[in-house]
C-alpha cells in the first residue's frame, strides 16, 4: 500500500511544475493559480480522489506504523514548503490578501484537498474560470 500511495501522490510532477514556474519568473499568485490548474487537470481524478481520501483518513488515525506516519507528514509538508513562500511573497507584493500566511495557506490547502476528495470531476469543465474564482479567495483585487 505504501508504494502505491507514494506513486500516486505524484510529488515529482508538482516539484517539476514549481521549478518551471520559478524559472519563468511568474508572479506568486500566478504560480499558485498554475499549481491549482495543474492539480485539477494533470492528475488522474479517480486516483487523486482515492489518494486524498486515504491520506485524510490516515492523518486522523492513531497508532499508524512509523513509516506511514512519516509518509503522510511528508506528503503534506512538500506542498506547505512549496506554497508558503509564494503566499509570503505575494503578500509582500500586494497580490495576496493580508493575514497570517500560514493560516491563508492552510485554508487554501483545505479547500483544495476538499475539492479533490469530493468531486474533482466537476472541475474538468471550465477549469480556468473555476480556478480563477477560487484564486480570488486569496487575491487582492
Amino acid at each position: 500500500m505504501y508504494a502505491s500511495l507514494d506513486w500516486a501522490v505524484e510529488e515529482h510532477k508538482s516539484a517539476k511544475l514549481f521549478q518551471e514556474l520559478n524559472d519563468h519568473e511568474v508572479s506568486p499568485l500566478e504560480q499558485i493559480k498554475q499549481f491549482t490548474l495543474f492539480a485539477f487537470t494533470e492528475s488522474d481524478t479517480e486516483i487523486s480522489n482515492g489518494v486524498f481520501r486515504i491520506i485524510q483518513n490516515l492523518s486522523s488515525t492513531n497508532d499508524l506504523p512509523e513509516h506511514l506516519e512519516q509518509f503522510v507528514e511528508k506528503a503534506g509538508q512538500f506542498y506547505i514548503e512549496s506554497l508558503y513562500p509564494l503566499f509570503v511573497e505575494g503578500q509582500n507584493s500586494g497580490e495576496i490578501i493580508k493575514g497570517d500566511p500560514e493560516e491563508l495557506l492552510g485554508i487554501y490547502l483545505t479547500v483544495l484537498s476538499g475539492i479533490m476528495a469530493d468531486d474533482p470531476a466537476f472541475w474538468k469543465d471550465n477549469t480556468e474560470q473555476k480556478v480563477g474564482i477560487l484564486i480570488r479567495m486569496i487575491s487582492e483585487r
